[in-house]
């Protein structure tokens, strides 16, 4: 949807469907690894992160890289580590088997229409 008037041997129907449908999946099947993954999970993708900071500032080939159109992984790494953590599987049990499902539907949406929003448009801040 980037570049609505490029020319493109086939064209899927529905895909922004089938896109969010994976994109839920995949936000479920991560949710069930649990609590106990995921915070390992998100304090690696900390520190890869700055170490690439660091990277960054050292190196003047990488200076060019803006983060605006990626800059919904923030929201989805904050959102997906307070949904495990209150969740039912290791995390507190607050969010109960099945209301889970809903949960993680609705911040699939939000997400998914944030990240579809950054790739067309610098809604987010650049670096």
């Amino acid at each position: 949807t980037t570049e609505p008037h490029t020319k493109r041997p086939f064209s899927v129907p529905c895909y922004r469907i089938f896109c969010f449908s994976a994109f839920y999946i995949c936000n479920l099947i991560i949710y069930w690894t649990g609590w106990s993954v995921i915070w390992k999970m998100l304090i690696t993708i900390l520190i890869g992160t700055l170490i690439f900071l660091i990277a960054k500032g050292i190196n003047k080939q990488l200076q060019d890289i803006h983060f605006a159109r990626g800059f919904w992984l923030l929201p989805y790494l904050i959102g997906i580590g307070i949904i495990s953590y209150f969740g039912n599987f290791s995390g507190t049990n607050t969010i109960t088997f099945g209301i889970d499902f809903v949960v993680i539907a609705i911040f699939s949406l939000i997400i998914f229409w944030y990240a579809l929003l950054a790739g067309k448009t610098n809604l987010a801040v650049t670096s």
